[in-house]
């Protein structure tokens, strides 16, 4: 993460000083005002016991699911408009994350500029109603991922006050539909 409140092990010896490594290490990140530390996929498997020990917990598990050959129907009738993101929908979709992703999920506009300029990396926007001088809301959002024939559903969020009337459906289908082809 590309955050100053979240800090990160990727990596660490598993010698003989590891408890003094992991002290320097915690003790850094409290100077340095972080609020979480992440462990990477390696680094908690091969030490999560010592890291148990000292008070860390799991917080959160990355599930991957994969289903080929899927075929997807747009829902009739769609509601949003669902457009390509541009760089002045940054503050709406970084509205969105607020209200639909607890506090270590959210990105910075470091890191929504970066994913944005990843190759094959793709947003969009579902808008809802015409406001004052024909712009539209941004109630939600997708983002994914093409690598040739291998697509990848990023994220999908829905403004709260939005969520369950059929948004996140419709962000679903259209992404299933753009990553078909």
């Amino acid at each position: 993460r590309h955050r100053p409140d979240i800090g990160f092990i990727l990596e660490s010896s598993s010698g003989r000083h590891w408890p003094l490594l992991y002290e320097r290490v915690v003790a850094t990140y409290e100077r340095l005002g972080v609020r979480l530390v992440l462990l990477d996929h390696p680094e908690r498997k091969r030490h999560l016991g010592q890291y148990k020990d000292r008070g860390f917990t799991v917080i959160d598990e990355i599930v991957q699911c994969e289903r080929n050959n899927c075929r997807v129907a747009l829902a009739p009738a769609p509601r949003l408009s669902v457009r390509p993101y541009v760089p002045t929908h940054q503050a709406a979709v970084l509205a969105v994350e607020r209200e639909s992703f607890s506090w270590l999920w959210w990105n910075s506009t470091y890191e929504l500029d970066w994913y944005v300029a990843q190759p094959g990396a793709r947003i969009f926007v579902g808008c809802e109603g015409w406001g004052a001088g024909g712009g539209s809301r941004v109630v939600g959002y997708v983002g994914a991922t093409l690598n040739g024939d291998h697509g990848h559903i990023d994220r999908l969020a829905v403004r709260g006050k939005h969520q369950r009337a059929g948004h996140g459906t419709e962000l679903l289908a259209f992404i299933l539909g753009f990553l078909d082809g």
